[in-house]
């Protein structure tokens, strides 16, 4: 009987200790900075009909000992919890968790609810009320704009300023009041004083945007109690359009020369590029030929800059940049690209067939031959007959005369295989009988689908 009586005493120490952890808790408001004990009526303010208001509250343990959140809960039209903490949750003393608590009524009117956790309570009230809607122009059309949401006023050039139309709207049935029209941040403004809008009335103002800088730009627009995020970007303004110029108007295979780049007028900004070079092969069996590149990098690409204020490019500290023709007929194409803008311009460069080239000819004369070697480059890949004549002291030509021989299937296979565009080195050699030294000239002549090529007349050493 004792035993039993204890027992009972025992569990009623538990019971009121529980009881006690569970009054330990209470309410609190929060604003973002302060903290406040909740009033028995708690005044919310107003939110837009249709638009949603939060309320911070936190939960702190004023006990000495350690308590358990195990009831949260919000009671009444239009009020919701929005964030809350899993329970049960553990509070030691002095400790808080916080929760939130929203509010929206698509219509207007006043609503109250009843937020609880554990024993504490607190009643609250907010009203949904009529604001100006706010409108956005697009592509003629106006379009309402959230509570809450981005307008974008676009890309905007450094030192322009672009204006996008908007609207305020009264969807209400008497006149509305708006107090409240600013804008924040850098590069936006709008400037609208107090006015009263009818009903179902609309209202157009603007919102600039005049960027200083490049990159982006944030700032909001408030409309009374409607706050929206504004966003645009600066960007520089463009290169002028730029022409390329070689320092003569027609080139041919086998040749250097320098083009340069040209802007239409000073640039009002530092930029960069690069021209690249393209080549064209009029030859089938050539697709591409080495020879064609910048001299300076030995690739078909060159990189320039321009200072702002000027209106000629630079390749390094250069002016111009100097460029190999080829040994192949076809057509080389400058292209300009710009950072930033892609490519501006670009210019086409025909390299027309031409008869055998010929750079160096080395005559040989040996005991019992005569040798010659010539290098040079056909650019029509055709390179096929030759004819070669020589000559005593007198300059009278020696027996046969002409001596005919047709190279086309060398000079084919040499072509396929070479990878160096159509650049040669042949050497051809002639038997003598007799005595080698009465020979003192020879006269050459190679011929491709062009024409002939014909040499002046070559003495033996």
């Amino acid at each position: 009987m004792k035993n039993g009586a204890r027992a009972a005493r025992l569990a009623l120490l538990v019971a009121l200790a529980a009881g006690a952890a569970f009054g330990q808790l209470q309410l609190f408001t929060f604003d973002g900075v302060r903290e406040t004990a909740a009033p028995a009526l708690f005044d919310a303010g107003s939110a837009a009909a249709g638009d949603s208001l939060e309320i911070r509250f936190r939960v702190r343990n004023q006990g000495t000992s350690s308590a358990s959140l195990t009831i949260l809960s919000v009671a009444g039209a239009g009020f919701a919890l929005t964030a809350r903490p899993t329970l049960p949750y553990a509070l030691i003393p002095g400790a808080f968790v916080e929760f939130r608590v929203g509010f929206s009524l698509p219509g207007v009117g006043t609503s109250s609810a009843v937020v609880t956790a554990n024993s504490a309570s607190t009643m609250v009230r907010a009203t949904s009320i009529v604001v100006a809607e706010v409108a956005q122009v697009i592509s003629g059309t106006r379009v309402v704009v959230p509570n809450g949401a981005t307008i974008d006023l676009g890309r905007i050039e450094r030192g322009q300023s672009s204006a996008q139309q908007m609207f305020l709207h009264n969807p209400g049935s008497s006149p509305l009041q708006v107090a409240l029209l600013s804008t924040t941040g850098e590069g936006f403004s709008s400037t609208f004083g107090p006015f009263t809008l009818p009903a179902g009335a609309w209202q157009e103002f603007a919102v600039s945007f005049f960027p200083t800088r490049t990159g982006d730009f944030t700032g909001s627009l408030k409309v009374d109690q409607r706050t929206f995020v504004l966003r645009g970007l600066g960007f520089d303004p463009p290169l002028p359009r730029p022409s390329v110029f070689i320092d003569s108007g027609q080139v041919k295979s086998g040749e250097q020369h320098q083009v340069s780049l040209r802007f239409g007028a000073p640039s009002p900004v530092s930029g960069a590029g690069t021209l690249q070079m393209f080549f064209d092969s009029a030859i089938s069996t050539a697709s591409g030929d080495p020879a064609v590149q910048f001299v300076k990098t030995s690739t078909r690409s060159a990189s320039f800059t321009v200072v702002a204020g000027e209106s000629q490019a630079r390749f390094g500290t250069d002016s111009s940049a100097v460029f190999q023709t080829g040994t192949t007929a076809g057509a080389l194409r400058f292209q300009i690209s710009i950072t930033g803008q892609g490519v501006a311009n670009d210019l086409v460069l025909p390299v027309a067939p031409a008869p055998i080239l010929l750079d160096t000819i080395s005559p040989t004369r040996r005991i019992d031959a005569l040798d010659l070697k010539l290098s040079g480059f056909d650019n029509t890949y055709s390179a096929g007959s030759a004819t070669f004549t020589f000559f005593d002291s007198a300059g009278r030509a020696i027996d046969p005369g002409a001596i005919k021989a047709d190279f086309t299937s060398d000079f084919k296979t040499y072509f396929a295989s070479s990878g160096v565009g159509s650049a040669f080195q042949m050497r051809v050699s002639f038997p003598v009988s007799g005595d080698s030294s009465q020979v003192a000239s020879v006269e050459a002549e190679l011929i491709n689908a062009v024409g002939a090529t014909r040499t002046q007349r070559i003495a033996f050493p």
